[in-house]
């Protein structure tokens, strides 16, 4: 049975997505393709229509700097995707898009990294407040819980609590601790799933921060 024109088509495109391109007029030549693969990636990520373009307007600054001669094209556009992500204050881990773009993590942050240095980028560290309403949404939490888990993280951003923590599993923790106070019953697995961390991070990074809670007046 012959393959029909979308299969041929949709072959070549995976092919391309696993080669290394070598020079810039290669690069030039990859745009329709790249293009391609980062509506691919925002769409399988539910991501708004302001990070996709933004991030086809990083690829193609990518070429004119040469760092697409530095990587696969499928980890430069899950790169690129996630420094759009983090331009635009977007709460989407890296590890989110690395499985939407069916890749690693370690060559996503690589790519990332690159485009960071090389285009100069402003993509700051993302605030943990910013993945709660969407991890409260796919948990199925009350509005009460969403409230309470972003008093914890303003608690613990007063304390300096963020530094060297992941912003993701840190989110989640305070989710965790907000459906113990507020007795929504959720377990610490069904917690990690969502913001793909493992459950011993989550306890970790959850008695922190009931500790730091212990120590303020608050209403708890």
């Amino acid at each position: 049975m012959s393959e029909t024109p979308d299969e041929i088509e949709d072959e070549k495109i995976e092919s391309l997505l696993h080669q290394y391109v070598g020079t810039k007029e290669w690069g030039e030549e990859t745009i329709e393709v790249a293009y391609y693969r980062i509506d691919e990636i925002c769409d399988d990520a539910g991501l708004p229509d302001e990070v996709n373009q933004v991030a086809k307007a990083i690829y193609q600054r990518s070429l004119d700097e040469r760092v697409i001669q530095r990587h696969r094209l499928c980890d430069l556009t899950c790169g690129a995707v996630y420094a759009a992500c983090r331009t635009q204050n977007q709460a989407y881990s890296a590890r989110e898009l690395a499985r939407s773009g069916e890749i690693g993590e370690k060559p996503l942050k690589k790519a990332f990294s690159d485009l960071v240095n090389t285009l100069n980028l402003k993509a700051g560290p993302v605030d943990p407040r910013n993945y709660v309403p969407r991890y409260c949404e796919e948990l199925i939490l009350s509005e009460k819980v969403e409230e309470r888990a972003v008093e914890i993280l303003d608690v613990c951003e007063e304390h300096g609590a963020y530094s060297g923590k992941s912003p993701t599993a840190f989110a989640a923790a305070a989710i965790y601790l907000a459906c113990l106070l507020e007795n929504e019953k959720k377990t610490q697995q069904e917690v990690a799933d969502v913001c793909k961390s493992g459950v011993k991070t989550i306890r970790n990074r959850y008695r922190e921060q009931l500790e730091l809670l212990a120590g303020e007046d608050l209403d708890y």
